[in-house]
């Protein structure tokens, strides 16, 4: 995670101590109090140093990833705000030739502001679960689903679920479980890196731990793209993980294929899961490979039929889903909602026409889960979400 942004982190660590120094302390402390003064700044370095030689895409070792987030949240980035607010500070009092101390005090207290919220969405926030009810009306879809409850959790990443965070996971899960749904529907990137981290939480998200059927697709994290190693063993990594959500934890995982969930219930109901369909063209070194087969997936289904569409990419949805099939609904995940909402404004917005919530284009429905997880552990008035969708014959 930290190899393409090396640099950038290398900057953002030092810039601040050396106008903190230069600023403040050179005349008014000794050499060993500007030191220890650099005693987190020299932490962060360390640990960017191990990250950066790791193969994975985070540390095998998670607790490194969360120190390398608490001094960043709570040191690095707040000296960043206080140093960013005191240089527009003198930088004013240059030019108009007063002594006010406004830029510093603006500095401390938007600093103390950043590490009150960083605590909070490190902690108490990555622990809330929110459970969104909306309700999905067709005449397309066959009376006898009227009512029918499908319950939509994705980008679990469990990998981050570790130590004290395994039980926002079983408090997830028993989420999910009380709201008695028909089907549980999940959209993607199960894991962070491995599926060593699926094989250590299969007891509480296995097939037996839910009280609904659970049918799933992959993200683009579960194909192996952020392990370390050579395409070979990337694709065994890829290969791993559809054996664990299929066999180990007994999911049914669509791969370009779908079903119908309950037959007998109506013949013209069907689920269908593509493979991820990432923004850029596949490769061997793409994080997000388009692997997604349209024509396969929606193959055997007869016109007229009601086709809820699994795609873990909403992006996918205007590029592809809208032209290439004829689903009512989509439902997806990848974005996270951003992690963070300020005013309502999330910082996936900036590149995603489709980042949160329920879109809809000539009668056809998008639903862009912010998820129950990520890579990194943070939550900011974006709970950790599992959404029941209601549908309904009109």
């Amino acid at each position: 995670m930290i190899e393409r942004s090396f640099i950038f982190f290398i900057l953002l660590t030092l810039l601040p101590d050396v106008y903190i120094d230069y600023r403040y302390f050179r005349q008014r402390l000794s050499v060993w109090q500007r030191l220890l003064w650099l005693v987190p700044s020299a932490l962060i370095l360390v640990l960017l140093c191990h990250m950066a030689g790791q193969p994975d895409f985070i540390p095998r070792n998670y607790t490194v990833m969360e120190v390398f987030m608490l001094v960043l949240g709570l040191i690095i980035v707040p000296k960043t705000v206080f140093c960013i607010c005191s240089a527009l500070g003198w930088g004013h009092n240059a030019y108009h030739h007063t002594t006010q101390r406004w830029g510093e005090r603006i500095g401390l207290a938007a600093a103390a502001a950043v590490m009150v919220l960083f605590l909070y969405g490190f902690t108490l926030g990555t622990q809330q679960v929110r459970v969104r009810h909306i309700t999905v009306s067709s005449h397309e879809l066959p009376p006898s689903m009227d009512g029918y409850r499908i319950a939509h959790v994705s980008d679990l990443h469990v990998g981050t679920y570790q130590g004290w965070r395994r039980g926002t996971l079983k408090a997830i899960v028993d989420s999910v479980n009380g709201q008695h749904p028909d089907l549980i529907c999940f959209t993607g990137d199960l894991q962070n890196t491995r599926p060593d981290e699926i094989a250590n939480v299969k007891e509480i998200i296995s097939s037996r731990a839910f009280a609904a059927p659970v049918v799933s697709i992959l993200g683009n994290h579960d194909y192996g793209q952020y392990a370390g190693g050579r395409y070979k063993e990337k694709s065994e990594v890829a290969r791993r993980v559809v054996s664990t959500e299929k066999d180990t934890l007994g999911w049914r995982l669509l791969l370009n294929e779908n079903f119908r969930p309950c037959a007998s219930r109506s013949p013209l109901f069907y689920i269908a899961g593509t493979e991820n369909d990432g923004k850029k063209p596949a490769d061997r070194d793409s994080r997000s490979p388009r692997k997604a087969n349209y024509r396969k997936t929606v193959r055997g289904i007869p016109r007229g039929a009601y086709v809820l569409m699994l795609q873990h990419d909403p992006s996918a949805w205007q590029r592809s889903i809208i032209d290439s099939t004829t689903a009512q609904l989509t439902l997806s995940g990848h974005t996270h909602g951003g992690q963070m909402s300020i005013f309502g404004l999330r910082p996936t917005m900036l590149g995603n026409s489709e980042d949160y919530g329920l879109y809809e284009r000539d009668g056809r429905l998008l639903y862009v889960s912010c998820g129950a997880g990520g890579v990194v552990p943070f939550r900011l008035a974006m709970p950790s979400e599992i959404t029941i969708i209601t549908l309904k014959h009109q």
